[in-house]
């Protein structure tokens, strides 16, 4: 999927794929559909993130309400910081901050997430972090506007270890079908360029 696309504005470009066969196992429901020569096309919207201020993060909310936490005992382990450093198995895992375009502007709150890279200067994550469906009474805030990317997370208090790499997202793309409805669990996927690799 090509994330180029978006004017400088940060406006939602939608763009078309049409690389992908369908061996490829593309829904070819909302967001995609089926060409003559067995490809799939497959729509996305693209757009520019704004450059974050500071690499400090507010304070954050929760994306979805509900949660199993406060059922279930929680029976997670601290995992080795040499792990999360340069080298580490778990290096590649990506904590994420967003701020969405239909948050107040005096509303400073992040939402947080997680993704993985790709490539040196791509993550994947979920689509309801680039769009969110779940705040402001299930109408959600929209689309992301700024995304802070730390590699080597290990814990707010890791935020200003050395082994830790703050980035910041520059470009996002998620599916059509995540844009239309944040009940089309199967399109909840998104990319995001960070500024550097």
């Amino acid at each position: 999927m090509e994330i180029d696309g978006a004017d400088s504005l940060g406006n939602l470009a939608l763009i078309e794929n049409d690389r992908a066969t369908k061996n490829d196992h593309y829904d070819a429901g909302q967001g995609s559909s089926p060409n003559r020569d067995g490809t799939v096309s497959v729509t996305a919207g693209t757009w520019t993130l704004a450059r974050t201020t500071s690499e400090a993060v507010e304070s954050f909310f929760g994306l979805h309400e509900e949660g199993n936490e406060a059922i279930f005992e929680d029976y997670r382990e601290l995992v080795d910081r040499k792990h999360f450093a340069p080298g580490g198995k778990y290096h590649s895992i990506v904590k994420l901050f967003m701020r969405y375009e239909g948050q107040e502007p005096d509303d400073q709150r992040h939402a947080m997430g997680t993704g993985w890279l790709v490539r040196d200067d791509t993550l994947v994550t979920a689509g309801h972090c680039a769009f969110d469906w779940s705040q402001n009474d299930g109408k959600g805030f929209g689309r992301a506007i700024e995304v802070k990317a730390y590699i080597g997370y290990n814990g707010k208090r890791s935020i200003n270890d050395p082994d830790v790499q703050f980035r910041h997202g520059v470009q996002i793309v998620t599916t059509e079908g995540w844009l239309q409805s944040g009940v089309n669990r199967h399109h909840d996927v998104a990319f995001i360029r960070l500024d550097r690799p």
